[in-house]
């Protein structure tokens, strides 16, 4: 699904944005906030998301596309400046997973 048109994570699995889908998932184990990494297409994803999740995300800038590792190491930061210091879930955005797999890592 790359596509220079759209966030890979902005396509819809049965009309519905994949982030929107993955965070909703999420949301249903409990997870209440959530740090995106974003990068090229920021703008759309981080409108996608707002729309339905305002107040519960924030959104760290990825200048250059470097993997999952180097994406983490971004978000880990923001959440270091944030003063968090619990538990953290590395996820992609574009996955589609069920609640109890997620509740089971905890």
């Amino acid at each position: 699904m790359q596509a220079d048109c759209r966030a890979k994570v902005c396509f819809p699995v049965v009309g519905t944005p994949a982030i929107i889908r993955a965070l909703k998932t999420y949301r249903a184990a409990g997870v209440s906030s959530h740090v995106i990494v974003v990068g090229h297409h920021a703008e759309e994803v981080m409108r996608t998301v707002s729309e339905q999740f305002d107040g519960e995300v924030w959104f760290a800038f990825q200048p250059v596309a470097m993997g999952t590792g180097n994406a983490a190491k971004h978000g880990a930061r923001l959440l270091q400046k944030m003063g968090y210091g619990g538990k953290v879930l590395v996820v992609a955005g574009d996955k589609v997973i069920r609640p109890g797999a997620v509740e089971r890592l905890n």
